[in-house]
């Protein structure tokens, strides 16, 4: 066999090679996010652990308000808990009692304060506040802003046993994926029953996983906008 011959085999024989590495590549990726999807659902932690590398941040789906929860104890709005991504959280606190919004006192039978924290970026929010422990009043002046909550390992892992607990069944339903060098985007409805009961609960997502290429494990995760959010965006706009 002469030399352009050989040099022309040994060519395609090379091209082949990488063909068939980057379509075992990109299939690996695809099982990994596969099977870290069925043990997440499944509450497996040591699985998802063992897939995911150890900086793995989730990064919840991504909202408008001013990043906190209320509960109502009798008729007082307490503030329950204080996302560290929200503009106010080194002025308000976990367990103070907010008095007013907007210069509207608080009542639990007044429809305008059962959601208050909805609405459009920049949308002006006012709240008179009394601190969890004193008698002293401070007023806040803010405005909303898209907060994206974000949680690491350990985190996750609580809270995927801690969901998966809540179900006696579940499953994932319409899977469909697509990959683009080290990140797979994915889209799935998830279905489950609660034991003794015959209804179902289902929700649909985006996510978006991002591969580490060295180790071949889950190195974050994207949570995306759903139409929701954006109905709520509208619903609070003055």
């Amino acid at each position: 066999m002469n030399k352009p011959l050989i040099k022309s085999f040994y060519s395609i024989l090379i091209i082949q090679c990488i063909l068939i590495s980057l379509s075992i590549g990109q299939n690996r990726k695809e099982r990994i996010v596969l099977d870290f999807l069925d043990a997440r659902f499944s509450g497996d932690a040591k699985m998802v652990k063992s897939l995911s590398s150890r900086d793995f941040i989730y990064f919840n789906t991504p909202y408008v308000g001013l990043g906190i929860t209320t509960e109502w104890k009798q008729d007082s709005l307490i503030i329950k808990d204080i996302s560290e991504e929200s503009p106010a959280f080194n002025q308000l606190h976990q367990k103070d009692l907010i008095l007013e919004i907007n210069h509207a006192l608080v009542s639990r039978h007044n429809s305008r304060t059962e959601n208050p924290f909805k609405g459009p970026i920049g949308k002006s929010i006012q709240l008179a506040v009394q601190s969890s422990d004193s008698s002293n009043f401070t007023e806040y002046q803010g405005t909303l802003a898209l907060i994206q909550e974000k949680q690491d390992l350990g985190q996750f892992l609580d809270d995927i046993q801690s969901f998966a607990s809540l179900w006696e069944m579940s499953e994932l339903q319409n899977v469909f994926y697509f990959s683009k060098r080290n990140n797979i985007v994915i889209s799935y409805n998830w279905i489950g029953n609660k034991e003794g009961e015959s209804v179902q609960y289902t929700f649909s997502t985006i996510e978006i996983y991002e591969i580490n290429p060295i180790n071949k494990t889950v190195k974050s995760i994207q949570s995306q906008w759903s139409e929701k959010q954006l109905i709520d965006q509208i619903k609070g706009a003055p």
